[in-house]
C-alpha cells in the first residue's frame, strides 16, 4: 500500500484502534518500516493541476447523465443510445484524452459518475475530486477520513436554484452528502453503530430517499480466534436525501447473533438464531449476512387499490462478490 494510505489507516482508518498506543512520530515511523518509504508531509500539493479560479465550479443545470451505479434502478448497467454514443462500431475511435494519477494511491474502486462537464470519483486517499471532463484539471477537492469505495450517485435537478447533492460513502462507514456544485458537506451520518461497519456499495436514490446497503470489516477480526464472531447484522438503511435524516433500518438477519459454542481457543461462536455453524477454528456465519452490492429499486406497479403502495428495496444475497 501507499505510505499515505498506511498512516491514514493507523490515525483515522480500520486500524485506528490497534495504533492508539502509539505517538504521530511513532506511528510515521511504522509506516515508514511497513512500505518502506516515509509518508508526505501533509498538505503537499497534488500532481493534477487545478482548474482556473473561472472554471472551478461545477455546472450542475443539465443534471446527471446515469440513475447511479445500476444506470437505471433495475441495475442492468445498460448504457444505451441515449447515454453514450460509443458503440462496438466505434471503439477503434478512442483516443487517449488526458490521463489522472490519484494521489497516494494503489488501487480506484470508485465508479466515477459525470454531470455536463464534470467527472466526480473517490478516491483510496479518501478525497472525492469533481475533474474537469474535458481536460482533467480538478474543479474541487473534498477530503473524507478514509478510502472512498463507493460509486458516486448525483441526486437530480429539481428545479431552478436548487442544489445538486453527491452522495457516497467511505471505507470505515460514514455516509455523505457533498453539494455538487463545489464540494461543501451538506450532511454526514454513520448508519449504524457496530465498529466494524463499511460501506462498499454505492446507494441507491429513488424519489427523495436513498437507500444504503450496510456491510462489515468484520471479516478480518475473525482471523483472531480470541475474537467472538460474528456479531454484526447486514441490511439497508434509508435516509431522507435532502436533509440527512435517518428513515429507517432493515436487517438481512431478524434478530442478532447468539452463541452456539465456542471454538480451539475457548472463545465463543455466533450464528444468526437457527443456523448451525461449522467445525473450523474461526467461524464467520453472520459476516455473509452484509451487504455488499447495490439494492434493486423496484416501483410499485399501478393497482385499482385505492391504498398507494410504497416501492421495494431488492437487497441481494449473501455472496462472497463484491458490488461498488
Amino acid at each position: 500500500m501507499a505510505s499515505g494510505a498506511v498512516l491514514r489507516a493507523l490515525e483515522s482508518g480500520v486500524m485506528a484502534r490497534y495504533a492508539e498506543a502509539l505517538s504521530g512520530a511513532e506511528r510515521r515511523a511504522l509506516v515508514t518500516h511497513l512500505t518502506g518509504r516515509a509518508p508526505a508531509p501533509p498538505g503537499r500539493s497534488l500532481a493534477a493541476p487545478a482548474c482556473a479560479p473561472a472554471a472551478r465550479a461545477a455546472h450542475t443545470g443539465s443534471g446527471p447523465d446515469v440513475r447511479g451505479w445500476g444506470v437505471e434502478l433495475d441495475n442492468r448497467r445498460h448504457f444505451d443510445e441515449t447515454v453514450t454514443a460509443l458503440s462496438a462500431a466505434t471503439l477503434a475511435d478512442l483516443e487517449l484524452k488526458w490521463t489522472f494519477a490519484y494521489p497516494d494511491a494503489l488501487r480506484a474502486r470508485s465508479q466515477p459518475a459525470i454531470m455536463g462537464d464534470t467527472l466526480f470519483v473517490g478516491a483510496q486517499d479518501g478525497s472525492v475530486f469533481a475533474l474537469d471532463k474535458r481536460t482533467g484539471c480538478i474543479r474541487w477537492r473534498f477530503q473524507t477520513v478514509a478510502e472512498v469505495r463507493t460509486g458516486i450517485v448525483i441526486g437530480p435537478r429539481d428545479g431552478p436554484g436548487k442544489r445538486v447533492l453527491l452522495y457516497f460513502g467511505d471505507l470505515i462507514g460514514n455516509l455523505y452528502a457533498l453539494d455538487a456544485l463545489d464540494g461543501t458537506l451538506v450532511w454526514r451520518d454513520r448508519p449504524d453503530q457496530h465498529p466494524s461497519l463499511t460501506l462498499t456499495a454505492a446507494p441507491a436514490l429513488h424519489e427523495g430517499v436513498l437507500y444504503v446497503p450496510l456491510s462489515s470489516l468484520e471479516v478480518t477480526e475473525a482471523a483472531d480466534p480470541n475474537y467472538a464472531c460474528c456479531t454484526f447484522q447486514g441490511g439497508v438503511a434509508a435516509y431522507a436525501a435532502e436533509s440527512g435524516r435517518q428513515l429507517w433500518k432493515g436487517r438481512t438477519i431478524d434478530k442478532p447473533p447468539s452463541p452456539v459454542g465456542r471454538n480451539a481457543a475457548g472463545t465463543e461462536r455466533l450464528a444468526p438464531p437457527g443456523r448451525r455453524c461449522g467445525t473450523r477454528r474461526v467461524s464467520m456465519p453472520s459476516a455473509v449476512c452484509s451487504t455488499w452490492a447495490p439494492v434493486r429499486i423496484i416501483p410499485p406497479r399501478p393497482t385499482p387499490s385505492a391504498t398507494p403502495s410504497s416501492p421495494c428495496a431488492s437487497i441481494p444475497g449473501p455472496s462472497p462478490g463484491i458490488g461498488r
